[in-house]
């Protein structure tokens, strides 16, 4: 299996959405009345969120693809938004990082992961945040491998519908 790793371009908003969508709901969607999980697909998963992002220069996203080009995973990197206290100014966040469900456990999450860190050593290696649903066990462990510790938790809305989700964070200067 033939992958190339790259920053996505504004043509990739019309997949990104449409990975972010099906990707959420096929590992979400069954714990979500209709209405919230439509309501919260139209505003996280829409092109225009896609296409705020890539047009933000403080955020990237970075997208593994096949050898036909198809796009199969991405990570969306940014400045931290999570509700976490007592942070240093230059802390990042990684906010998304999907892999396509026929692509998992493949060593894709792992390279988009290292491709993530890379690019937060460039930018001063600052502490490294994420959010994940607390129910997701698997996410929790392939997070925790690769030096994440669970320090907070918050409340993340999906339309009306609240999840209860954990902060996970790696300290700079982690190898």
């Amino acid at each position: 299996m033939s992958i190339s790793y790259e920053e996505a371009k504004e043509t990739d908003v019309i997949a990104l959405s449409k990975l972010g969508e099906c990707t959420f709901v096929k590992k979400f969607g069954h714990l979500y009345k209709k209405d919230d999980l439509e309501s919260f697909l139209s505003l996280e998963h829409s092109e225009t969120r896609y296409s705020s992002y890539l047009s933000d220069p403080e955020t990237t996203i970075f997208v593994a693809r096949t050898s036909d080009h198809a796009l199969v995973a991405y990570s969306v990197a940014g400045l931290l938004e999570l509700p976490v206290e007592n942070y240093l100014p230059n802390a990042l966040e990684l906010k998304r990082l999907y892999v396509s469900s026929s692509y998992q456990s493949t060593g894709i999450g792992s390279h988009l992961m290292k491709i993530f860190i890379d690019w937060a050593k460039r930018k001063g290696d600052p502490d490294l945040y994420l959010g994940v649903f607390s129910g997701n066990t698997d996410a929790q462990r392939f997070y925790e491998r690769h030096g994440f510790s669970r320090v907070g938790e918050y409340d993340f809305p999906v339309g009306s519908h609240t999840d209860y989700e954990f902060i996970y964070k790696r300290k700079s200067g982690l190898c």
